[in-house]
């Protein structure tokens, strides 16, 4: 009160000026840190991008349609890598390996689709192992029962 009293005397300007002012501020200041969201209140996403030409969309509809082209000889040694590096050594391992092979062979003739079909029952238990690869083998797949 002291310094109020002072403050009039010396500057000509009224106590509940002061006080008005000083209270103002403290308002205006509360005001923005309640408008401004402080790290407790705040949202946090997470995206995960995964495969090829991954996008993000928010709030929006993706209409539109990736074309990746892989080699036919890459997808079978990604294959191979992908079983001979998430499967213990084995006879399951081997047989998958082989069917593979089998799959790799006949993929210019008609026995691909029975060889297709053959591999994709004996991997059915490590289907995680190929999923990446699945996309690919459809397309090889389709190409024969189009034709």
């Amino acid at each position: 009160m002291y310094i109020f009293r002072e403050l009039d005397a010396h500057t000509g300007v009224p106590v509940a000026r002061i006080r008005a002012q000083i209270e103002k501020r403290k308002l205006v200041a509360e005001k923005q840190k309640a408008s401004t969201p402080d790290h407790k209140s705040s949202v946090t996403h997470v995206y995960h991008l995964y495969g090829h030409n991954p996008r993000v969309n928010v709030d929006s509809t993706d209409r539109s349609v990736n074309v990746v082209q892989i080699p036919v000889e890459q997808v079978f040694a990604r294959l191979r890598e992908q079983i001979s590096s998430n499967l213990a050594a084995g006879e399951e391992r081997d047989d998958i390996l082989a069917r593979v092979e089998a799959l790799e062979q006949a993929q210019n003739s008609p026995p691909f689709v029975q060889r297709y079909f053959e591999f994709m029952s004996v991997v059915a238990d490590h289907i995680s192992v190929i999923a990446p690869l699945i996309p690919a083998l459809t397309e090889l797949l389709q190409r024969h029962i189009l034709r």
